[in-house]
């Protein structure tokens, strides 16, 4: 059987994983090649990447240089058949070990085998993943790409809402959801998910983080409305996993050491240990910025060398990692139409995501006169979430209504059932947060006096 010799580097200086699978041993990390001091070398070295042939350049003491750097080259014969010397070695590591035509022609793309492969992959692999919130499922065209989606908004616009919303829902259908922060307490994001959950049971009559977290609501075990929160809190929430990687001591021994290694390290040793233990994970990091800086991630090279190694991550365990992300000040204005070079220390965020969503007042857009506090002070918040990058979708974006107290986003159809009012915009046409139009005719007001007191705790 003809026997093929590596030589020289490919890419980083490693043999591709597809082809280390078929030989383990094979660990070619030097340029040169060995042969028999008595034997001239003879033939051509052909690279597989180009198919330019070269003639082979000797040193002292016949040694073989390779000609083609940072390639991958095969050593041939007189005959342009591979040379089968067994003198032909690795000069590192002296293996005996070889790959042969056959075993590389097997790797084309028009093969049956590979074909195979491919369409089997193809069916055991969803191109998205829902997040359970059907709106957020059109923006992102299908749901969530198995790679890295970043959502991005100012702060206080609701990005770890939306998460934690998807979060909940995800987690209520089977799939296991970690929720991964390096920035907000574990207890005031559990909070946030039992007041989405009881705005599912109790509508508007629903628990605020303010009643859940000062007032404890929870303790209140002969309340029938509790039990009724808690009852589906353990038959539904039982996938959701919290992580507060700052303060979380339980956790930090379950990572059995790997604390003190670093977030990043932690962060790996959570993926694998989730994915290792479940099928159908979904890992969520609040947020990249702090992540970056519990790693010494300065600036926009920092945070890219994170974000790469991150997406290394999501491809090693084949699982999605949605991001959250601040944007630069320069997103701050609120007279501007927020875009993808807003985002802080952009840089490779817009190359490695697969997704990017932006969150941003529908009002910017929609050009309303009205400043961030009056729509902050909104009972249902008009946002405009939309997707300025996908691998699978062309854009699209959608208005959905943030009830703050009930730390929920619904559609604008959901909320014209529940108030009887239309939204319009200042030209009368549907879609604006301000101007709206009650069916009956008589419009309904929302006093400032009147909005819940923990309107500020949203994020």
């Amino acid at each position: 059987m003809s026997k093929i010799q590596f030589v020289g580097q490919f890419g980083d200086g490693s043999i591709p994983e597809y082809l280390r699978e078929l030989e383990n041993t094979v660990e070619p990390t030097t340029e040169t090649l060995q042969q028999s001091p008595t034997e001239e070398p003879k033939g051509q070295a052909i690279s597989v990447a180009t198919g330019v042939e070269q003639p082979i350049q000797t040193g002292p003491n016949n040694q073989v240089e390779n000609t083609v750097p940072s390639d991958l080259n095969i050593i041939q014969g007189e005959d342009n058949k591979p040379d089968t010397t067994e003198n032909t070695k690795v000069q590192q590591g002296q293996s005996e070990d070889y790959y042969n035509v056959k075993q590389l022609s097997s790797f084309a793309l028009g093969t049956l085998n590979n074909l195979e492969n491919l369409t089997k992959y193809i069916a055991d692999t969803p191109l998205t993943i829902s997040t359970q919130i059907p709106d957020l499922d059109h923006v992102l065209g299908g749901g969530l790409p198995c790679g890295i989606t970043v959502v991005a908004a100012s702060p206080g616009i609701g990005k770890t809402t939306l998460l934690l919303q998807s979060a909940a829902e995800m987690a209520r259908q089977g799939t296991t959801v970690v929720y991964v922060s390096y920035d907000m307490r574990s207890a005031a994001l559990q909070a946030k998910v039992i007041s989405h959950q009881s705005y599912k049971i109790f509508d508007e009559d629903c628990y605020t983080i303010r009643d859940i977290l000062k007032d404890n609501v929870l303790a209140k075990s002969d309340d029938d409305k509790v039990r009724e929160l808690r009852k589906t809190l353990v038959s539904e929430q039982g996938k959701l996993h919290i992580r507060d990687l700052v303060v979380d001591d339980d956790f930090k021994d379950y990572l059995n050491g790997y604390s003190s290694l670093g977030g990043l390290t932690q962060l790996q040793k959570i993926i694998e240990v989730y994915c290792q233990s479940f099928d159908d994970v979904v890992i969520m990091i609040d947020s990249l910025q702090q992540l970056a800086i519990s790693e010494h991630c300065t600036g926009k090279e920092g945070v890219d060398r994170l974000l790469a190694q991150i997406k290394v991550l999501s491809g090693m365990y084949n699982v999605p990692i949605c991001l959250v992300s601040t944007l630069a000040r320069s997103g701050y204005t609120k007279d501007k139409d927020i875009g993808i070079t807003d985002l802080k220390e952009s840089g490779a965020v817009e190359y490695d995501a697969d997704a990017i969503l932006i969150m941003q007042p529908a009002y910017i857009k929609e050009g309303e006169d009205i400043t961030m506090d009056d729509f902050k002070s909104e009972k249902y918040r008009a946002t405009l979430i939309k997707c300025v990058k996908s691998r699978h979708s062309e854009y699209r974006e959608k208005v959905m209504m943030l009830y703050g107290a009930g730390c929920t986003f619904i559609s604008e159809d959901e909320y014209e059932q529940k108030t009887g009012e239309v939204r319009s915009k200042p030209n009368g046409k549907k879609g604006s947060s301000r101007g709206r139009q009650p069916k009956d005719g008589v419009k309904k007001e929302t006093k400032r006096d009147d909005l819940p007191e923990n309107m500020g705790l949203l994020s």
